[in-house]
Parts: C-alpha cells; sequence; structure tokens
C-alpha cells in the first residue's frame, strides 16, 4: 500500500469501522480494507487510511471507499420523470404502449396479475418478472397520466411498501441462503425511486433506505452477492448513486442513514461483484471467444457506467463513458413494448 496515514487490524470485516476510523482523521480522504479469512491469511481484517486513494486496480481482496466531503456533486443530473414531456410521433408510441401490452398484463399474465409481489402465488423462482414490469410502468404512467397504469402503479407500489417486513426485507423472502435473492430487487428500488420523483411520496424512500439496510446485513453475513445479483449488481450501484446524488433534499429518510451508509454500501456491492464473477473490467479481454450480444455479455458494456475511478486528483469520482453507458444513459427503466426481453415494458 501506499499514501497510508496509517493501519490497523480489527476482528470484523465491516467496513463501517474503517470508515468511521478515516472520519475521525482530517487528512484522510479515503480508506481500504483488506478482508479477514483467505486474503489477508489471518483472523483479522485490515484497515488502510489513506492520504491520497491511488490509481484504480482490480482486486478482489479489497474493499475501498472516499469519505463525503471528497466526493464533487455532479454538474449535471438526470431531469426526474415527468419534468419533460412528450409530444407529437413520442406520444403515439407511449399510448400505443400503455393502451398495448404494458397497460394490460396485469389483467392476463399469471405471473403479474398474481404475483408474488402482491400476495399470490405465480412469478416464483428469482420473482423478477413483476419489477421489470413495474420498472417500465412507472415511468409511463407519469409520462402518459394514463389513469389506468396510475391505478395499477399505485396497487403494486402500495401492497410493496405496505408489506415490507419488518427486517426491512421487500417481497417474497424464500431463499434466504441464495445470493440471487437481491436480483429482483434492483428493480424495484429503481421502480420505487421513480416513483418518488413522480409523487414526492416518502414512504418510497423510507422503504428503500429499509431495505438497504436489512441487505447489507445479509451481505454482509453468511449471504453474498451471486449468479444474476452478480451480472446486474450495477443496477444496484445506480440506484445507491442515485441517492447519493440526492440525498441533502431526500423526504423521508429512517433516522440512522446518510451518504457514508450509502457510499459504503456501493463499495460492498462493487467488492462483491468482482469477488464473485463480476470482473466486466477483463471479461472480454481474458477470454478468446467470440463475444455475441446476450443477456450476460450486455452487462459489461453498462458496467464502466457505475464504476469507481479513484482519479487522479482532479476528481476523486468519475462515471466512465463507455458504448455500455452511452447505451443505457438514465438510471431507470425505459417505458418500450417492441425490444424487451420478458415483459415489453422496459428497455436497456
Amino acid at each position: 500500500m501506499y499514501n497510508d496515514i496509517t493501519e490497523f487490524p480489527f476482528a470484523s470485516n465491516d467496513t463501517a469501522d474503517c470508515f468511521a476510523a478515516c472520519a475521525t482523521v482530517s487528512e484522510c480522504v479515503g480508506w481500504v480494507v483488506t478482508p479477514s479469512g483467505p486474503c489477508s491469511g489471518s483472523s483479522n481484517a485490515t484497515c488502510y487510511l489513506k492520504s491520497v486513494m491511488g490509481p484504480v486496480t482490480v482486486n478482489s481482496c479489497r474493499i475501498s471507499g472516499f469519505m463525503p466531503n471528497t466526493l464533487r456533486r455532479p454538474q449535471f443530473v438526470t431531469l426526474p420523470v415527468g419534468a419533460v414531456q412528450p409530444a407529437a410521433w413520442l406520444v403515439d408510441e407511449l399510448n400505443l404502449q400503455a393502451t398495448g401490452l404494458t397497460g394490460f398484463l396485469s389483467q392476463f399474465w399469471p405471473d403479474i396479475e398474481n404475483s408474488t409481489w402482491i400476495g399470490g402465488s405465480a412469478d416464483g423462482g428469482l420473482h423478477e418478472r413483476t419489477p421489470y414490469w413495474l420498472n417500465g410502468l412507472v415511468p409511463l404512467s407519469y409520462l402518459t397520466g394514463d389513469a389506468s397504469l396510475a391505478a395499477q402503479r399505485d396497487r403494486y407500489l402500495a401492497y410493496i411498501m405496505g408489506n415490507q417486513a419488518p427486517s426491512g426485507w421487500l417481497g417474497p423472502d424464500d431463499m434466504p441462503d441464495d445470493g440471487d435473492q437481491y436480483w429482483s430487487r434492483f428493480n424495484v428500488l429503481l421502480s420505487l425511486l421513480q416513483y418518488y420523483e413522480g409523487s414526492g411520496d416518502a414512504r418510497a424512500i423510507a422503504c428503500v433506505f429499509n431495505y438497504l439496510g436489512e441487505a447489507r446485513r445479509r451481505m454482509l453475513g453468511a449471504t453474498q452477492l451471486s449468479d444474476w445479483s452478480v451480472v446486474r449488481a450495477q443496477d444496484f450501484i445506480m440506484a445507491l448513486w442515485w441517492l447519493v446524488d440526492r440525498f441533502p433534499a431526500l423526504s423521508g429518510v429512517p433516522q440512522g442513514y446518510d451518504e457514508a451508509f450509502l457510499l459504503d454500501l456501493a463499495d460492498i456491492t462493487h467488492a462483491q461483484m468482482l469477488a464473485n464473477g463480476g470482473d466486466w473490467k477483463t471479461w472480454y479481454v481474458a477470454s478468446t471467444s467470440e463475444k455475441r450480444w446476450s443477456l450476460l455479455s450486455s452487462s459489461p458494456n453498462r458496467t464502466p457506467g457505475t464504476a469507481f475511478v479513484t482519479g487522479t486528483g482532479h476528481c476523486s469520482r468519475c462515471r466512465l463513458l463507455t458504448a455500455g453507458s452511452i447505451r443505457m444513459p438514465f438510471p431507470r427503466g425505459l417505458p418500450a413494448c417492441r425490444t424487451h426481453r420478458a415483459t415489453c415494458s422496459h428497455t436497456e
């Protein structure tokens, strides 16, 4: 390590302990944790406090983070849903979706109509169909002003928020030992954030933060991200960055949560993504086989848009601009009906 102010061992792998130590040192701009176990060869983790953060490297045995006061606010923030109203041909396209599959899936597809997300028995397995649908229906409801879409939006989200577990978990909880359990919640989080943009309903923010607290507890416990939760971890990080960028103006944040919590959870997510098969930076380079577009290969294109970049002193947080981040320029579902792989309501 270099540019270390100090280093010390600690018994847990809770990165909040390292963050708290950094917060007490005025010149500390960030921290790095080497977890206990195989990475360190010790029963203790090691915390390094940094005066300067070095260049980006891919290392599944490191977790790092910045102090909130060292981060620059973005110069531009995506406009909230509904801030720009469609016109001309775009209105016709959106209305086709509202009166097409997006608007009527809940009336004939069991995975939506009788979803486990609203107390039903369908949409088993990863429980992902209703979240996908909501991530397209929510913005579409605000862009069109369609009363039927708004009613469906409010019905589904009211049930999800109203039936949140005391622990903070959202939706069905039938795979507690499977690291895939987080994946379908990513789209639910994005749906709730868009709903908050359109409605200002503080319940959505409280719901999101309470879920994040429980997700963090599980991720640091016995159930790390795996499989599709790894493949799509950048979607989770996008939701966390959305909250960081808007934190001072949010309504409904429960007591005990702050920007440091969000940054820490983003770091944990990024580290678990790298450690469990999501090193997309080298995914194409390491393999000599031809890469074709697929659900899997779309993730390496999208992930750099949410990458953590230490920079060279000019900025401490950047988004890498790649073909992938151009392909998906917004941290939300895009209402569409012709190209989506599953529900005809959300494209990437």
